[in-house]
């Protein structure tokens, strides 16, 4: 993946993920997990004032509420997820039968 930034960090939600806004007071449209976010420390703080940003105060809050977003995962029926993984267990275990 590319770098994409910079961006100025509005605040980190409850599950870890941040909310980020552009230098222009564009705010992202969802959360970004801290593993995506490369730190920078500005020489100087950057300051940004609410009428600035393209995002009302209510949708600040939902996405302080919201789980982290990340990479799309597909979804996975119940009991689907616990047969995949003894499935891989059992190919690796395969697998290192095979190497000895």
């Amino acid at each position: 993946s590319r770098y994409i930034g910079p961006y100025i960090v509005l605040f980190c939600n409850r599950q870890g993920a941040y909310v980020l806004s552009k230098l222009d007071g564009a705010v992202l449209d969802r959360p970004i997990v801290a593993f995506w976010v490369i730190p920078f420390m500005a020489r100087k703080k950057v300051t940004i004032s609410e009428e600035m940003l393209d995002a009302s105060e209510s949708r600040l809050k939902e996405m302080s509420q919201v789980e982290d977003e990340g990479e799309e995962k597909p979804e996975v029926e119940d009991g689907e997820e616990e047969s995949k993984s003894e499935e891989e267990d059992q190919q690796a275990e395969e697998s290192n039968d095979g190497e000895k």
